[in-house]
């Protein structure tokens, strides 16, 4: 009978404050997902500064052919839409505590998902590799930031044993095209035909904009619009994916100065709470602004959030039918070309687009 086995390929290595650290997959049972655990530890007090700014990107390799590829951000979206729910963020701004991050790279439907897995034997010499930099989120090492030495790294694989077939294919998901948003325009993304699609994820994120101000609109044109899949207003599909992936919730502890503008990490919030302590006396939740502002008496006073919505760390995701139904994902073969077309109207926007491909083995 087949079983999961968790296995630790890293157990909280130690890191250098900046790197690259390449970790071999010698495995040979098929891995339904890879949980990757970061952590670094706040010097005093930390703000607006987290793991996922500072673990800058990760990647499952084989050689020269990339698997996976996203930031942690990016993952960590990835994480919610597979799975509907928020993976451990670790918002946690007050001195000296350490900020973790568990996300998960997904290869199937479900855990026991015989028929989609990553089959490590199939490929000459698969590694995850992960980069980071403790100052890539804006702020020096040491007081007030990360602390030196701190950063650590796990990686467990969730293996299938005893599976009673290898799997034919495994969900692949990367970045594959990233721009800076124009004031109006399309902009044009070439995208792959060469597998099935399951999702498609768009990204972006400008401080004090709201990401449907960035991008209006959203459109796939196949065959110069012989068959158009979708065409939403931006501000329209961020409610309807609650339908399809349920409300997101987000918790924070934050450390307040007075007027600083926090992050929610949510394109839309349809709900939200600050808990005042001591020397909170107010706070303004910026439903489409990924922000909330709080007025204080104090210095660095302590404060809880906690937030419903949608758009998690700024993302649209569309699903290309019922994601648990193979038949009904998006046949991009049967295509010559496909276009993302991304319509802006304001400048200066960081823009992305992950795709989600059914890969076979």
């Amino acid at each position: 009978m087949a079983r999961i086995r968790d296995t630790y390929i890293e157990d909280e290595l130690a890191l250098a404050d900046a790197g690259v650290r390449i970790v071999p997959i010698n495995i040979v049972d098929p891995i339904a997902e890879l949980i990757l655990g970061v952590s670094a530890q706040n010097d005093g007090v930390n703000e607006d500064n987290y793991a996922h700014d500072v673990f800058t990107k990760v990647e499952l390799v084989d050689g020269s052919d990339v698997l996976m590829s996203m930031d942690l951000k990016q993952l960590q979206a990835m994480h919610f839409y597979n799975r509907k729910v928020v993976p451990w963020m670790g918002l946690d701004e007050w001195q000296y505590t350490t900020k973790y991050a568990y996300q998960n790279l997904i290869f199937g439907r479900d855990l026991m998902d015989f028929d989609y897995a990553f089959d490590p034997t199939r490929f000459r010499n698969p590694q995850l590799r992960v980069t980071w930099d403790l100052t890539a989120g804006g702020v020096a090492v040491g007081d007030g930031g990360f602390k030196a030495g701190s950063a650590k790294l796990t990686v467990i694989a969730r293996c299938i044993e005893q599976a009673p077939r290898r799997p034919g294919a495994f969900f692949m998901t990367k970045e594959i095209y990233d721009w800076e948003t124009a004031a109006s325009g399309d902009e044009p993304v070439v995208m792959p035909t060469d597998y099935p699609w399951r999702m498609l994820m768009v990204r972006v994120l400008e401080s004090t904009v709201g990401m449907q101000e960035n991008i209006t609109d959203l459109k796939l044109s196949c065959d110069q619009d012989a068959y158009v899949p979708f065409q939403y207003h931006t501000e329209f599909l961020l409610r309807i994916m609650v339908e399809w992936f349920g409300m997101t919730l987000i918790q924070a502890k934050w450390v307040a100065n007075n007027a600083d503008w926090k992050q929610t990490f949510l394109g839309l919030c349809q709900s939200g709470n600050i808990d005042f302590r001591s020397g909170i006396s107010g706070g303004l939740l910026d439903t489409y602004r990924s922000q909330a502002n709080i007025s204080t008496d104090g210095v660095n006073t302590p404060a809880f959030g906690t937030f419903h919505g949608s758009g998690y760390h700024s993302t649209w995701c569309i699903p290309f039918g019922d994601p648990n139904q193979p038949e009904e994902w998006f046949k991009a073969p049967d295509y010559k070309s496909i276009r993302l077309l991304a319509t802006q109207d304001n400048a200066g926007g960081a823009a992305s687009v992950v795709l989600q491909q059914v890969r076979p083995h």
